[in-house]
């Protein structure tokens, strides 16, 4: 286990001493960052974004070796009206 090099004391010294700085009004050692400034023009990348979101993904196939399960599953569905998503979140745990 590594010492660190110096005493707790000291840290805990350090850290008052900043906290009385502050409440005093002295200037902070770190240095104060601008606000960034907001996109002048935002069109082109609410554009962009529009065009993404346009068109819906493509389903995507389910993993490896479950495909009969994962048909027999949507099947069994569609028969009895129920979703694919039944049970999906049996032992879930809520709010």
């Amino acid at each position: 286990m590594s010492q660190i090099p110096f005493p707790k004391m000291h840290i805990a010294a350090s850290v008052l001493n900043r906290i009385f700085n502050a409440l005093d009004g002295e200037a902070s050692i770190a240095m104060p960052q601008p606000a960034p400034l907001p996109p002048a023009d935002t069109s082109a990348l609410s554009e962009q974004i529009e065009q993404q979101t346009a068109t819906p993904p493509a389903p995507s196939e389910p993993p490896p070796g479950t495909a009969p399960a994962a048909q027999a599953g949507a099947e069994a569905a569609s028969l009895t009206g129920g979703s694919p998503f039944d049970g999906a979140l049996v032992g879930a745990i809520g709010p």
